[in-house]
């Protein structure tokens, strides 16, 4: 099992959320209540997975505190007590998965969910098919940072061969504007070979025509992404896919 790192300085909080965890997704969490402490027990032991951080701690600042882990190329989520919309935009600028607040009702099973879905992920491969390699490579990186083995492709053909060739792609990112094969002529041509309930794709595109969307889902494109997008919206986006495309199996 794969170890989670809990560090907030709330005992009633670690308390929670550490049985929540460890009673329904049987992960083991261990909790530090200083930046000090956390790294001891990340130098004692293997196979952290991720970060769960809180910002006010002995000795370190806000910015300290997630520069900290990051640098230890830990997958991290801040966990804050106070809402502060400019601290959220900072933080958020910086390669983290999420920012969640504390306090608010129903943050526990947020973030159980959160880390259920993060650890999920690991057996979830996705493709990212784009002719901009600079767009291309920035949705691929936000999806290896949610945990996601990821294939590129820089056009339509090149994504229906990694489709074929490689049956743990579960989720498709298809931008619209691609030479050759424009994205709804990809998603069409990909539900000839993976029906809805195996591969979900999402539709990305720039471009303002209203009949865009309707033409994506009715070819067979399961939600639509608005360039530019929000790496908030992209994460909730691609894990409610992710999530119904698991309960559909369940259910089968």
């Amino acid at each position: 099992p794969q170890r989670i790192l809990l560090v907030e300085n709330s005992r009633t909080f670690t308390t929670m959320l550490k049985e929540a965890i460890e009673q329904r997704l049987e992960l083991p969490v261990s909790v530090a209540t200083s930046l000090a402490e956390a790294g001891r027990l990340l130098d004692e032991e293997q196979g952290w997975f991720l970060v769960l951080t809180g910002l006010v701690l002995a000795d370190g600042d806000r910015d300290k505190v997630v520069e900290y882990f990051l640098s230890r190329g830990l997958r991290t989520v801040v966990v804050s007590g106070v809402y502060d919309e400019d601290l959220r935009k900072r933080v958020l600028q910086q390669q983290i998965i999420d920012y969640v607040l504390k306090n608010t009702p129903g943050s526990i099973d947020y973030l159980v969910w959160l880390v259920q879905r993060l650890e999920r992920n690991r057996r979830i491969a996705a493709l990212v098919v784009d002719d901009s390699m600079s767009a291309r490579m920035y949705a691929a990186s936000l999806l290896r940072m949610y945990g996601h083995d990821v294939y590129e492709a820089a056009d339509g053909s090149e994504g229906l061969k990694a489709i074929e060739a490689h049956p743990a792609i579960r989720l498709a990112v298809v931008d619209q504007e691609m030479p050759g094969m424009e994205g709804v002529e990809f998603t069409r041509r990909l539900r000839t070979l993976r029906s809805r309930d195996k591969v979900a794709v999402i539709g990305i595109s720039g471009n303002t025509d209203p009949s865009l969307i309707p033409r994506f889902l009715k070819n067979g494109a399961n939600d639509f992404l608005r360039k530019p997008f929000s790496r908030e919206e992209f994460f909730c986006r691609v894990s409610q896919n992710v999530d119904q495309l698991e309960l559909i199996g369940t259910l089968q």
